[in-house]
């Protein structure tokens, strides 16, 4: 009878596996259109967008916090839809542009290489300045420091490593250095302090590697490769110091429904669990309220997904900072102008970051060098400059992992 004894118990320990995978995924009300792929979406505020994609000119606002959808104005600038193009917010506006423009006729394609910019306060788009270089599809883009960077993408047959830098106060286009990959159609991007991180996509053959922006210097170098199989037209986003990135294709033929979590101090990848949203490719996903949002896409078959759902990083199992207690000390504590950290004694790199509630990173700083582990050490941060409100400071480093709750007043 032992070892059926032992049979029980290992049943019972996967099926308490499934249950937590399960637990990290929560189904929310489905976009309201019909199924599709190659949309955008963006976080502005406590709110998330979501438009366009194969077939569709319609643009979404989602609440979280109500679970209800609102139809807003359709996107501007094409015929019949806005396919693989480019979203992205900064500050309090969202942004559209590049793609695919089906004609009113329906059967003929037209690049693109427009930008617009969506206010939600008024529900309405400004036509803005347009990329520089040749029009295009399956680009990539990101946001760092308050700037946005779009690059690589196919026009036709071309691949495309050209890279460009948009300020949206002066609405002007700067060309930086190519993409180290050279030409590059559908990769993920994710940011997290001052860098960026680049993965998958597809050059002369798909790729797992990844590379980190540093837009001071206009400057690419090499991070961990992504650990799940080589793939395009994937998913990603950052959550409080941490990337993700999984779903996509590969070849035309596979379709994947993984997910793995990067951590920038340590440079290593985790896996996730199993998603219960089905595998698919073209989908979509940003990030709000310290969750990943993911809808849409296709998986080759007849299934064109209108589903949306959200991701947890916490009950994935991932590691999250933890309260220390006594170990960083913030004051004063709620703050004006500034705050000073006595930071614990650790030894090693650290990556010292605040966000806010929707998990976005208003401040960063990498701590290079070993801090001294026989002295408390002391450090002054600005805050004058963020909005009244509650944000979460984070020490993670080599030995451990620290949070405090700070106010701005």
């Amino acid at each position: 009878m032992k070892p059926r004894y032992h049979f029980i118990g290992a049943l019972f320990s996967l099926l308490l596996a499934t249950t937590s995978f399960a637990q990290q995924w929560s189904k929310q009300t489905n976009i309201p259109v019909a199924g599709l792929d190659a949309a955008v979406s963006f976080t502005i505020g406590t709110k998330v967008y979501f438009g366009g994609g194969s077939g569709s000119l319609e643009f979404n606002e989602f609440d979280p916090a109500t679970g209800k959808w609102t139809k807003k104005s359709n996107l501007p600038g094409v015929g019949v839809a806005r396919g693989f193009g480019v979203g992205f917010s900064i500050g309090d506006k969202g942004y559209v542009g590049l793609g695919t423009d089906i004609s009113t006729d329906n059967k003929i394609t037209y690049l693109k290489k427009d930008l617009w910019q969506y206010d939600p306060a008024t529900d309405h788009w400004t036509r803005k300045a347009d990329l520089p270089g040749p029009e295009r599809d399956g680009a990539v883009s990101f946001v760092v420091n308050g700037k946005a960077y779009v690059g690589g993408g196919a026009g036709g047959t071309n691949l495309y490593s050209d890279f460009y830098e948009y300020d949206p106060v002066v609405d002007v286009w700067v060309q930086k250095g190519d993409l180290p990959t050279g030409g590059l159609i559908f990769p993920v991007a994710f940011t997290i302090g001052k860098y960026a991180y680049l993965t998958t996509g597809e050059t002369s053959a798909e790729m797992t590697d990844m590379f980190r922006y540093n837009s001071i210097d206009d400057t690419w170098d090499t991070a961990a490769a992504f650990p799940g199989a080589a793939r395009q037209c994937a998913v990603a986003c950052a959550i409080n110091g941490k990337g993700y990135v999984g779903f996509g294709q590969s070849s035309y033929k596979t379709i994947y429904g993984d997910m793995f979590a990067y951590d920038p101090v340590k440079n290593t990848w985790a896996k996730v669990g199993l998603p219960s949203a089905a595998g698919r490719a073209w989908s979509t996903a940003t990030a709000a309220n310290n969750k990943m949002y993911v809808g849409s896409g296709w998986d080759f078959s007849n299934s064109f997904f209108n589903d949306w759902w959200s991701f947890d990083p916490v009950a994935s199992g991932v590691e999250q900072p933890k309260a220390s207690g006594a170990a960083l000390t913030v004051y004063p504590n709620p703050a004006t102008t500034a705050i000073t950290l006595e930071l614990p004694k650790y030894e090693g790199r650290g990556l010292l970051t605040i966000s806010d509630g929707l998990g976005r990173i208003v401040h960063s700083e990498n701590l290079t060098s070993a801090v001294s582990t026989s002295q408390t050490n002391k450090m002054r941060i600005e805050i004058s400059t963020l909005a009244s409100g509650e944000y979460f400071l984070s020490l993670h480093a080599t030995s451990g992992n620290f949070m405090q709750k700070i106010v701005k007043n």
